[in-house]
């Protein structure tokens, strides 16, 4: 490798930090698999440019009935807990791939275990909504919102919450606060 490209090759490492740090929460999903980026510890020169990163996988989803699958929007956190969505799997047999779920993901207690991914949700298709494709957002107490694509009263999708349980066993409970209207052939449009 010339100076000359492990000079811009440096800079454009040198940005990651930067870039990374505008991402919400540093994580990205790419097809179906959770990444998160690290930077490598060996000791390098000056000379050598910073360590590239180094993507890891922190799980994959592995679809109906017991994983959602296919996330499509990013993750929020919440007390050092992370959550998302799927757009399909789940145990919903509505619809032909699952009707999609919201899950969380723990962070290891130490270096190098494995995370530990949850479903706390899994949509129906009727009238609690299918296909969530947006981002989520936490309110007040941990209560998370999103929306789905699909379902609900008149089939268009839904706004709902997700109110976490009082004891850590306890159950998720999902409340739509909004079904979409179909209007003159149009519906409405999703957050």
């Amino acid at each position: 490798m010339s100076d000359e490209h492990m000079i811009r090759h440096s800079r454009v490492l040198e940005q990651l930090p930067l870039v990374w740090h505008r991402i919400r929460t540093g994580f990205r999903i790419l097809s179906g698999t959770l990444l998160t980026v690290f930077t490598l510890l060996a000791p390098h020169s000056i000379a050598q440019g910073p360590p590239p990163p180094v993507l890891t996988i922190i799980h994959t989803f592995t679809g109906s009935p017991a994983d959602g699958a296919n996330p499509q929007a990013g993750l929020v956190r919440s007390e050092g807990i992370f959550y998302g969505n799927t757009v399909s799997g789940g145990t919903a047999t509505a619809c032909f791939f699952g009707c999609g779920t919201v899950f969380s993901l723990a962070v290891p207690s130490s270096a190098g275990d494995a995370w530990t991914e949850q479903v706390i949700y899994t949509f129906t298709g009727g009238s609690d909504g299918s296909n969530p494709s947006s981002g989520l957002v936490v309110g007040k107490d941990g209560v998370l919102y999103g929306e789905t694509a699909a379902g609900g009263t008149y089939g268009p999708g839904t706004v709902f919450s997700l109110i976490p349980p009082a004891s850590p066993a306890g159950l998720w409970t999902e409340k739509v606060l909004y079904s979409f209207l179909v209007r003159g052939g149009q519906t409405a449009c999703h957050l």
